[in-house]
């Protein structure tokens, strides 16, 4: 160490190397960095889950962190994987659409398949201080407290794990696409985007619940589009299914799309009941009325359906995929399910009289003659 360095947070060598310690979100302006550091960005799974907090850091990588790389220099990026969408799915993401090539090191506790060092599937990574039964009574331990997700985050690096946690893939019920049940009452429900940039999506889904309160997915609409195309799509679907009642965000509405998304309803002359709902809580708290339903098997899926795949893959994903307005849609579903009523039961057809009762119906009724024809039995029946 060079004899002046003395602050905890920036070091100096006597070779003329420093080094500079800083909070992710805060100032570095004015130096340079032939090693950029940045270690577990999110602290938390709570700050993971935030699309605000999540927005900030990405923000901050971008005008900050990243213009004070030197030439030639280089970037370490050291995380828990809490969220698809977190730093590390992001600048992969950008990998993808041709950023910076980045080199993924990722040695889960318990190797998968293709495992980098060659490990077989379930091998521990560290067997001398946690062999396999250490790491399963771990993982059966944070599963009683938090479920899959936290084992999957902390020791397999995996954002969520592939059989869905807070919607398991084992809940979903299937019907055939196009073939829904006939006795149904329909509502829908709707996510809007306020802008039709930055990767957020509207969705329009209609639903039907039979006469045991059963769910069907009946139709999907979901596209990053400006409101003047998504309140079409809107009123095309209220023509076609004629809901009894549709929720919505109210927050969403407030910010000027209300009016207008008003003035074509009039227009059109397509009207249905919209109920909103204040968006109190968080999104996994406001999913949790769905999310019962799910796990009583009382939500059904097209198989089949162009978009079927999509919202399932969310769906299991939730709440750590990039993307949740397919869940927020079927969470409004669900907070609206005191305001939904099943269809009636079907009534069962009345047992079909015999030949001489109509006979004796019709006698009686018309004061025809005591005779009449059986047709189909080649016989009269002389009544009274």
């Amino acid at each position: 160490m060079a004899p002046d360095s003395k602050a905890a947070n920036r070091w100096k060598t006597a070779q003329g190397g420093s080094y500079l310690a800083a909070a992710v979100g805060s100032g570095i302006t004015g130096r340079g960095a032939h090693v950029l550091l940045i270690d577990d960005p999110h602290k938390d799974r709570a700050e993971a889950n935030s699309q605000t907090v999540r927005d900030g850091i990405w923000n901050w990588y971008r005008s900050t962190a990243y213009t004070r790389l030197m030439p030639g220099g280089s970037i370490v990026l050291i995380q828990t994987r809490w969220h698809e969408d977190d730093l590390a799915g992001r600048l992969l993401q950008a990998q993808e659409n041709g950023g910076d090539r980045w080199e993924v090191v990722s040695l889960p506790a318990l190797a998968g398949n293709s495992d980098p060092l060659g490990r077989a599937s379930g091998e521990a990574l560290w067997p001398a201080w946690y062999p396999v039964e250490a790491l399963e009574r771990i993982r059966a331990a944070l599963t009683v407290k938090a479920g899959n997700l936290e084992f999957v985050s902390l020791y397999q690096q995996e954002p969520q794990a592939e059989e869905g946690d807070f919607f398991q893939r084992g809940w979903i019920r299937w019907y055939p696409w196009g073939r829904p049940p006939e006795n149904v009452r329909v509502y829908g429900a709707s996510d809007y985007a306020v802008t039709s940039a930055g990767g957020d999506y509207t969705v329009h889904l209609v639903v039907g619940v039979d006469e045991h309160d059963d769910i069907y997915v009946l139709d999907l609409w979901r596209e990053q589009a400006s409101s003047d195309v998504w309140v079409e799509s809107f009123l095309d679907l209220v023509e076609r299914w004629k809901p009894l009642q549709w929720a919505e965000e109210k927050g969403q509405i407030e910010k000027g799309v209300g009016p207008f998304l008003d003035q074509r309803v009039r227009e059109r002359g397509i009207y249905t009941y919209r109920v909103q709902f204040a968006s109190a809580a968080d999104k996994p708290t406001r999913a949790q009325a769905i999310r019962g339903r799910l796990s009583m098997g009382k939500v059904w899926f097209p198989e089949g359906a162009p978009w079927t795949d999509d919202l399932v893959g969310e769906l299991t994903k939730f709440p750590a995929g990039s993307n949740d307005d397919q869940v927020d849609t079927l969470s409004l579903i669900g907070r609206m399910l005191n305001e939904m009523v099943g269809a009636p039961a079907p009534r069962e057809p009345e047992p079909e009289e015999d030949c001489y009762m109509r006979a004796k119906r019709r006698v009686m009724r018309k004061n025809r003659k005591p005779w009449f024809v059986c047709e189909g039995y080649g016989r009269d029946w002389r009544l009274g």
